[in-house]
Order: structure tokens, then sequence, then C-alpha cells
């Protein structure tokens, strides 16, 4: 069964109702949804884990991720990751986000390390958008910051590279 568009071309019935089915998992869920992802206390462990993270599940690229419960505590990346943003750092204590021979991709969500946070690299890469620095970013052993455009990386008062 056949129907004509506007343009008078055919289009088949079987074509229709994919397109439709397509449409209907899109608005049901069937893309990510962008989250704001925070790591749920001041204990230690990996970026991957689920259950470290409230909501719960490790961030994926769309998600803005928050690392800011106080205390003292470090956040290890065990895998190459894109997240849209990340905030480090609470009110007291120090977050460490730590990344060891990974790759962590900060997309076009407004990036800060607050003066409770320290982001240490060892051999690591950091290709990020715009980023604020006011805690301590370590850097050993051929890591690399990518800034996407010059203006992105800012280390303001009290930062340290």
């Amino acid at each position: 069964m056949f129907m004509r568009t506007k343009a008078g071309s055919r289009v088949s019935y079987g074509l229709r109702c994919g397109i439709l089915s397509a449409l209907v998992t899109l608005a049901a869920g069937g893309a990510a949804r962008a989250e704001t992802k925070t790591w749920a206390s001041a204990v230690s462990g990996n970026f991957s884990d689920g259950s470290k993270w409230s909501p719960a599940g490790a961030p994926g690229a769309a998600d803005d991720v928050v690392i800011n419960a106080d205390g003292s505590y470090t956040v290890t990346l065990d895998v190459d990751t894109t997240v849209n943003s990340l905030s480090l750092g609470g009110a007291s204590g120090t977050a460490v986000l730590e990344i060891n021979s990974r790759s962590l991709g900060l997309g076009t969500g407004v990036s800060a390390i607050g003066t409770h946070g320290e982001l240490h690299l060892y051999a690591a890469t950091l290709n990020c958008g715009p980023l604020t620095n006011q805690g301590v970013i370590d850097s050993h052993y051929n890591s690399f910051i990518n800034p996407s455009r010059a203006l992105d990386f800012v280390n303001a008062a009290g930062g340290a590279i």
C-alpha cells in the first residue's frame, strides 16, 4: 500500500510505520538525557562505579559532573570518558580527581576546579571546553591539557598548576 506525498512521490505503508515507530521510541526515552551526576559522599572510589553517584549510574557525555562532597577523598578516573562539564571541590577538605593514563573530555558546559579541588594528571590527557581553576592542577609524566580554544582555560586567583 502506498500513499502520495505533496511532492507526488510514493511512500510505502511499512516505511511510514517504521518512521513513526522510531519517533515514538525517541520521544519515550530512546535518546540519552542530560543529568547532573553528583559524587554521593566523601569516600574514595572509581569514576565508573555507578553506585557512588547520585542519581545512580556512571556519568555520560551529556552529563554535568559534580564532585563536591565535603571531606578529603580521591575519585579515580578508571575509563576514558567525556562529560559535558565538571565541578570539582567542596566547601572543606580536598576533593581529588586523579587521572592516570586515561583521557577526560570536558564538553561545552562551564567547568570549574574550586579552592578545595585538585586535579592530578599522570600521563593523562584533558581535553576541555571552558575551565576555570581556583584549586590545584598537578600535572606529571607527559600529561596534556588541550583547551578547545585559547580563552577556554583560565587559571584564576588562588589557582595553581
